[in-house]
């Protein structure tokens, strides 16, 4: 079985775009994460580290969003699913 976790309206920083000032200027962008992952210890055992820290998983997306500068948002949508991905083997 597995669960999801969703974070909606999760607002970084992020340098993204292929004009001058989108390479120099930090611009609001705002995510959304669904973090498919199975809950049912946490469920059971009531304990964090049976589960995702949804709040450390969205710190590492801004981290990886504030790294630098990237063209396309295909781009960091990858940088964002690697950074969330790299986070936890337990999220699908």
């Amino acid at each position: 079985m597995t669960d999801r976790i969703e974070v909606r309206g999760l607002r970084v920083l992020a340098r993204v775009g292929v004009l001058d000032l989108e390479r120099e200027q930090d611009q609001p962008v705002e995510v959304d994460l669904d973090l498919v992952v199975d809950l049912a210890a946490a469920g059971a055992s009531d304990e964090l580290t049976d589960t995702v820290h949804y709040g450390e998983v969205c710190d590492a997306v801004a981290a990886a969003v504030g790294a630098g500068h990237v063209a396309l948002l295909e781009r960091l949508a990858a940088v964002i699913s690697d950074a969330v991905l790299a986070y936890d083997p337990r999220i699908a």
